[in-house]
């Protein structure tokens, strides 16, 4: 994950010792005038303890978007292809797992890149639009036919 991008700390939640989320580095920090930037972004790999407190973190940053879609009368739907977040939000909203969906070598860029492919989004939104279509989240006036 990166911390910073062209020379800026990013803005980030980060959980307190009671678990509530903080906002940090917002607004985004300036750097010094003056000092260019070298082309490099500071790269945060702390391993285990660190993926532990990024889910911690995302899974509350979830918990506080569903309390506010219900508050909102709205429905949060979640796609994702982690086992783990699944498991944590079974049951509490619609969720689409499209771990099986994505698993092919033309959704993904060549070269490590970690993003994907224009395949891959056209089979994420082809994905998202059947699960909405098929839990009824769409009204059936915008359903195209």
């Amino acid at each position: 994950m990166h911390l910073e991008r062209w020379g800026r700390q990013k803005p980030r939640f980060a959980l307190s010792a009671e678990g509530e989320l903080q906002l940090e580095n917002s607004p985004v920090p300036r750097t010094s005038r003056g000092q260019p930037h070298d082309g490099t972004d500071a790269v945060d790999e702390r391993g285990e303890r660190y993926v532990e407190n990024m889910y911690a973190v995302g899974e509350a940053i979830l918990s506080r978007m569903l309390v506010e879609c219900e508050e909102r009368e709205a429905q949060l739907v979640l796609v994702t292809k982690l086992e783990r977040v699944r498991q944590a939000f079974a049951g509490r909203l619609p969720l689409l797992f499209v771990d099986r969906a994505l698993d092919n070598v033309h959704t993904r860029l060549p070269d490590g890149m970690k993003h994907m492919s224009e395949a891959g989004n056209g089979i994420l939104a082809w994905e998202i639009a059947r699960f909405l279509e098929e839990e009824k989240l769409v009204p059936a006036r915008h359903v195209l036919r």
